[in-house]
């Protein structure tokens, strides 16, 4: 049985920085892999628009 977690994560613009809102959800999250080796990660991910 697969079970998954899904965390919308932004960045700042135009930037590869997670925004520091973030931190304590991330954290978690490297925490439960790390103690369980059976958890698989996906990431997907978009580009932003900026319209003028």
């Amino acid at each position: 049985m697969r079970k998954g977690v899904c965390l919308d994560i932004y960045f700042e613009f135009d930037k590869a920085v997670v925004l520091s809102i973030h931190g304590d959800e991330l954290k978690t999250v490297a925490v439960d892999m790390r103690a369980r080796n059976e958890i698989e990660l996906a990431l997907e991910e978009y580009t932003d628009s900026t319209f003028r």
